[in-house]
């Protein structure tokens, strides 16, 4: 990962399996999602969606199904900056296996 996060403190490290069922973030203990600024996701297993609209994304992995969200390939890094309590994740197949980084 490339990314400048030296100006920011870290807050902990973790990781989830999701599957298609979809799944949210899962904080470190003792840290509150308001204190998060970035969080620096790598997604290994099975491509996944996101949203952080308040909508579900869905398993879908057609690139037309716009309800479905946004995409990030398996193998892919990818840096959220939002609201992290918002956030939502499906795999679009089997089963992703994320591992987190936050940083506040």
């Amino acid at each position: 990962m490339s990314w400048d996060v030296g100006r920011f403190t870290p807050l902990g490290h973790g990781g989830s399996a999701i599957g298609t069922a979809g799944g949210t973030v899962t904080l470190p203990t003792g840290v509150h999602a308001d204190r998060i600024k970035i969080v620096a996701i790598n997604v290994g297993g099975a491509a996944i969606n996101w949203r952080d609209d308040g909508t579900a994304p869905t398993a879908s992995s057609s690139s037309t199904a716009i309800t479905a969200g946004y995409p990030v390939s398996a193998g892919n890094d990818w840096r959220y900056e939002g609201q992290v309590e918002r956030l939502q994740i499906v795999a679009q197949s089997g089963t992703a296996y994320l591992r987190w980084a936050f940083y506040g």
